[in-house]
């Protein structure tokens, strides 16, 4: 075996041991595995069915993590709406919100009623807005 040779078998078995070492272990820094919020009891208020939806949902100690949950349950359960607005206040009474979804059912539905502002790559879609003032 030459200088030369030996060089490169060395610097290909160099380089196939750090490829390897990258493609093994275990990846714990994605959050693929993070538990999903729990989904907190919520009262539902102010419901408005139809092709252009609408909801309270009433949680007294709301935070932006438990509203956006609750916001996500309400979601999966709408059927044959269009649009919906969905919205988590901590008191019936309250004037300002903590989270506000804005659901709809497809990318038709979304030019129609938002000018195509919510884009998804699946349908249905929803955008949410936290911004919590009183948090």
């Amino acid at each position: 075996m030459t200088h030369r040779t030996r060089i490169m078998t060395i610097t290909a078995a160099a380089i196939a041991s750090l490829l390897l070492a990258g493609c093994g272990g275990d990846d714990s820094s994605t959050t693929d595995d993070a538990p999903a919020a729990q989904v907190p009891e919520y009262t539902v208020t102010n419901e408005e069915r139809g092709k252009i939806a609408s909801a309270d949902l009433v949680i007294p100690d709301a935070t932006i993590e438990s509203a956006s949950a609750a916001i996500e349950d309400y979601a999966s359960g709408i059927d044959g709406a269009d649009t919906a607005t969905i919205t988590v206040v901590r008191d019936d009474s309250d004037a300002v919100y903590v989270c506000r979804g804005e659901w709809v059912a497809s990318e038709e539905a979304s030019q129609m009623y938002t000018g195509g502002r919510i884009t998804a790559d699946s349908w249905p879609a929803l955008d949410l807005n936290c911004p919590d003032p009183k948090g």
